[in-house]
């Protein structure tokens, strides 16, 4: 029987919840829906060392040892943290001498860099398995995770490729590429480097919107013109809590607390400049200067690069923990709950591959106000309220918030685009089923 691994390095190392880890976890909770379509046997798997070895599920704790857990928790706060450092007690690690803040900003790099080995070491290739797997003749390794994450991945995957397996990414976005201008500089060099490689050695490609399957192809017929590859593209589903998940229905009750008699605009992605949140911050000032003290701004999502800024302006805030709130942490339940409670949710992005939070607030009926991107036009046609100044931000914020507006009018429409993840995998799997029907047969 053909065997098709799914790579889940990144997201299992990691233990982050960002879009493409939602988009992994949930492609791999239905890791038996995938089988019965393709009729392959289908293994979740993480790379180390030129190969692959298959993982249960995306947490493996009760696998680790009790010394490598206290390490890895101790790794773990240091890479979700590690941009707080220097910015809680107003010493912001751009201010000071120049000297200074490179000082600061190295440290705070290195010693992430120094938290993420140790995330993989200890979560991954620690991690009590077996042999790496065999592969053989026509087997399929689908990297639908972050193969810039680790570069193991793509040595595993090649050396999968020598024994006659077929390469097919799931690429979510070419930002790197395209808007450089919104990326870490060392992570947009790495993908830069990396990505011919995938491409070059890939039988085949699929990717999460007909936006970015334009962009690699036209990227495709710039840097690679010889190379001839079938790309497909699907969607990802909307429904945040998925099968087998074992976190539970935990949510705090600080969390509760806050959807009371007031008007929450949810804000859910992690924080970096193409995210928008300080346009939106500005726009709640405006409002807040207005008197709208009823209008709550809650902004969800790990931090990310060049948040320094921005966190530093939340934490000093004087409306912070009053109208405005940043959490960095929330479990799925709780994601889910604002979802269901918040007036509407505010996506200000500039760039995006997808945009989750877009089809996740359509699941739950939510109010979308969002920037008036290509992609967003794409997955939800007319159905966000668009906004393209601060201005225009500000009276779309105040229209939701006015007792003319209609929740429930608005919302419907958003049947339109909305898929479960069930229905969106299965869309995958044929995908998957029919390219390698096309890659055996050439």
């Amino acid at each position: 029987m053909t065997k098709l691994l799914i790579d889940c390095t990144e997201t299992c190392f990691s233990g982050g919840n960002t879009g493409i880890h939602r988009v992994v976890r949930s492609i791999a909770a239905r890791r038996e829906l995938i089988q019965s379509v393709t009729g392959m046997n289908v293994l979740l798997v993480c790379s180390a060392k030129n190969g692959f070895f298959v993982i249960d599920n995306l947490d493996n704790k009760e696998q680790i040892n009790k010394k490598s857990k206290l390490i890895l928790d101790l790794a773990r706060r240091i890479y979700d943290n590690i941009s707080f450092l220097s910015i809680d007690h107003g010493n912001s690690c751009v201010s000071g001498s120049g000297k200074m803040r490179r000082v600061r900003v190295f440290a705070r790099s290195f010693f992430r860099r120094v938290a993420r080995n140790l995330l993989y070491h200890f979560q991954v290739r620690n991690l009590p398995r077996d042999d790496i797997i065999s592969v053989n003749i026509g087997d399929i390794i689908f990297l639908p995770d972050a193969f810039w994450g680790q570069e193991d991945v793509i040595k595993s995957a090649l050396s999968a490729k020598k024994k006659g397996a077929l390469i097919i990414p799931l690429i979510h976005d070419l930002i790197p590429v395209n808007n450089v201008e919104y990326c870490d500089p060392s992570f947009a060099k790495l993908f830069v480097r990396l990505l011919p490689l995938l491409v070059r050695n890939s039988s085949a490609i699929v990717t999460i919107s007909k936006s970015v399957k334009t962009d690699i192809m036209d990227w495709i017929d710039r840097n690679l013109s010889e190379k001839k590859i079938q790309i497909e593209h699907f969607y990802s589903g909307a429904d945040i809590i998925s099968p087998n998940q074992e976190e539970g229905n935990i949510i705090r009750p600080e969390i509760t607390q806050l959807v009371k008699e007031r008007y929450i605009y949810l804000m859910v992605g992690s924080l970096e400049p193409r995210k928008g949140h300080s346009d939106v911050l500005d726009a709640f000032e405006v409002l807040w200067e207005n008197k709208q003290k009823s209008y709550i701004l809650c902004i969800v999502g790990s931090t990310g690069w060049r948040s320094e800024v921005l966190l530093k302006r939340i934490n000093s805030h004087p409306e912070k923990n009053k109208r405005l709130f940043y959490y960095h942490n929330l479990n799925d339940s709780e994601v889910d709950f604002l979802y269901n409670n918040a007036r509407a949710l505010i996506f200000a992005s500039y760039a995006e591959g997808f945009g989750l939070p877009l089809v996740e607030a359509g699941s739950h009926r939510l109010p979308v106000i969002a920037r008036d991107i290509k992609i967003f036009r794409e997955i939800a046609n007319d159905w966000p309220l668009y906004f393209t100044s601060k201005k225009e931000l500000v009276n779309r914020i105040e229209w939701v918030g006015s007792e003319l507006f209609s929740r429930q009018s608005v919302a419907l429409d958003a049947c339109c685009f909305v898929k479960s993840w069930d229905d969106s995998v299965i869309d995958l799997s044929r995908i998957i089923l029919n390219l390698f029907t096309e890659c055996v047969r050439d």
